[in-house]
């Protein structure tokens, strides 16, 4: 039992409200000594000798490579985002005409292997906004053979609605006080913007804002973040879902 713990059970008696509180607090106590560096590292260096461990270093290798089997007779179209079953949506560059090895299928891409298909290695980028937006989305959604050959055309609900929200860096020309002060007082105007914050390093800022789809994010930055005064340069990034949005301490 941890010190708040025992202080809780202490008190009960004099207390009988306090009963009760006993298990939320021994779950806190849990939680914060699992998130101690020195339990986080044991527990890294325990989990490195399993088979899970392995397997997904073997994944995070090949996903580092930017290749994917492609059937030679069916290729996807070279700079045009398209979507895939393991990587998401992504834009080919060139095919190698190297061909894929069926082990290698077998442990990466298991829902490509087929008999007496060859496959070839085409290489891949992630799909940047700009790419996105410039991608015609499908009328209706992947089927058995497109999914089977492991890539089709995007659909339209990943471009409407499927944004979460969009992260800005922006890089001010002066880095004077009064500059900062400018650019503070419009970004809290702006109702689209949920959250900016200064930072060390590359850049000045970083923004959140929340958009309705990707039709309206050009005129979000045309009429709120690039007439923000003082901004010299920005970098932009959308993201497409919430991996871990809002965390709380477990009670």
């Amino acid at each position: 039992m941890g010190e708040l713990g025992r202080r809780t059970a202490g008190l009960e008696g004099a207390f009988p409200l306090l009963r009760g509180v006993e298990a939320p607090l021994a779950k806190i106590e849990r939680a914060a000594r699992r998130a101690e560096p020195e339990e986080r590292k044991r527990r890294r260096e325990a989990s490195k000798d399993s088979e899970e461990y392995e397997a997904a270093r073997l994944r995070y290798t090949e996903r580092r490579r930017r290749r994917y089997p492609l059937r030679p007779d069916d290729l996807p179209p070279l700079g045009r985002a398209v979507a895939t079953e393991q990587y998401g949506i992504v834009v080919f560059t060139e095919i190698s005409g190297e061909l894929a090895d069926a082990s290698e299928l077998a442990a990466f891409y298991p829902q490509l292997i087929e008999a007496n298909v060859d496959h070839v290695w085409g290489r891949w980028h992630p799909a940047t906004l700009a790419e996105l937006i410039r991608t015609w989305p499908a009328r209706r959604a992947a089927g058995l053979t497109e999914r089977q050959r492991g890539w089709w055309q995007p659909t339209r609900p990943i471009f409407e609605g499927s944004i979460t929200g969009v992260f800005v860096e922006v890089r001010l020309d002066h880095t004077a006080p009064h500059v900062f002060d400018r650019f503070a007082e419009a970004v809290a105007k702006a109702p689209e913007i949920i959250e900016c914050h200064m930072v060390i390093g590359g850049f000045d800022y970083l923004v959140k804002a929340r958009i309705a789809d990707m039709a309206t994010f050009q005129e979000f930055l045309q009429r709120v973040i690039l007439p923000l005064p003082g901004v010299r340069e920005t970098h932009r990034f959308a993201s497409i879902g919430d991996v871990k949005p809002d965390a709380l301490l477990p009670l």
